[in-house]
């Protein structure tokens, strides 16, 4: 309350403050006022996540969990990523893992595997690669981007940009043959 007393006065050394002031209560309200919408919980507690705002991210990405487990794999990956960069709670690697391992049994999301396997990748590195492969050519919900970046992110650089070439040359062959559908279904590949 401190915070928006200060932001009504308009001071201009808080001036940047009252801005993340705002913005978290609008998330919240947001997230309050769409208490049974997953897709909104999803976004706000993604938002919230990459804010750092971890307590408040779990809350709102469980409940989307709660409401819809399988249709949104995104909110167990998010989830993870709060246990995860959480450095005030004790072995919050763990309990990432057991939400992604979770997350996979509900969904068999290749997005989830992806995270998975580059998340193992240090413990168990024949079953990490694997699940990357497949995550990587999969056609279902799995973020191209993301693999690549996990790749990446394991020291793999060259796989990352194997992958993204394959990608832009399906979308290079697509688009001399000008066919729509698929131009669309590679549109609805790379931007999910």
């Amino acid at each position: 309350m401190r915070a928006l007393q200060l932001c009504r006065r308009r001071d201009p050394r808080t001036i940047r403050d009252c801005a993340t002031v705002t913005t978290m209560l609008n998330l919240m309200t947001q997230c309050m006022e769409n208490w049974n919408d997953p897709a909104i919980l999803t976004e706000v507690g993604s938002e919230l996540e990459e804010r750092a705002r971890f307590k408040e991210a779990r809350t709102f990405l469980e409940r989307a969990i709660e409401i819809d487990p399988v249709g949104y794999p995104r909110a167990y990956v998010q989830l993870c990523y709060t246990w995860f960069r959480d450095s005030s709670v004790d072995d919050g690697g763990a309990t990432g893992l057991e939400v992604l391992r979770k997350g996979l049994e509900v969904t068999d999301s290749d997005l989830i595997r992806a995270v998975f396997g580059g998340s193992l990748g240090m413990e168990n590195d024949a079953e990490a690669q694997a699940m990357l492969n497949q995550a990587a050519h999969s056609h279902k919900d799995v973020d191209v981007i993301t693999v690549a970046s996990i790749w990446t992110w394991r020291g793999d650089g060259q796989k990352a940009r194997e992958l993204l070439g394959e990608k832009d040359k399906a979308i290079e062959n697509a688009h001399a043959s000008a066919d729509a559908e698929v131009l669309t279904n590679l549109a609805s590949l790379l931007y999910r």
